[in-house]
């Protein structure tokens, strides 16, 4: 089964996920994304799958102040350690954001091929257990990542119900 796209809509084109797409493929090809291609590839997969859904629902300062700890990787000297850790925001804060969402998946069965609807909380723990599996030293780039996602998204979630200080 492979996951295909969400079934969020969004506002806009997020380009900010396949910025990080991107870059997950950059850096693998530069020789200074993780050590194993796997691991890389599911880097890539995590900021496409997720990505765009989150980024495109999200106040354009809430989508930024996601990617605050790999802006801390990134200073640490490590572009492996902020790829993690803006992946693993941008999973987590779509499970946050949207808990109910579904990841459309082409399942391959011989001579027969459909789409189905798999939560995306599933496709989420498969992408952070293959992740940790692929590459166990980026675990706590992933978790930093997934923690900062959960206190943004959490916050803009109070404030779009109304319940932020001083909302009207």
């Amino acid at each position: 089964m492979f996951p295909v796209k969400d079934d969020i809509p969004t506002a806009y084109a997020a380009a900010l996920a396949a910025l990080l797409a991107t870059a997950a493929v950059g850096l693998g090809l530069a020789g200074l994304g993780p050590a194993s291609p796997l691991a890389l590839a599911l880097l890539a997969i995590g900021a496409a799958l997720f990505g765009p859904a989150l980024v495109g629902n999200l106040p354009a300062l809430a989508a930024v102040l996601i990617l605050v700890p790999g802006a801390f990787g990134a200073l640490s000297g490590d572009p492996r350690t902020a790829l993690g850790a803006a992946c693993g925001a941008l999973v987590a804060g779509h499970l946050v954001l949207f808990p109910r969402a579904r990841i459309l998946s082409l399942a391959l069965v011989p001579f027969y091929f459909t789409l189905v609807a798999v939560p995306a909380a599933v496709w989420a723990a498969i992408w952070f257990a293959a992740t940790a599996l692929a590459w166990p030293a980026g675990l706590t780039a992933l978790a930093g990542g997934a923690l900062a996602a959960v206190v943004v998204c959490c916050a803009t979630r109070s404030l779009r119900r109304g319940r932020a200080v001083g909302y009207r």
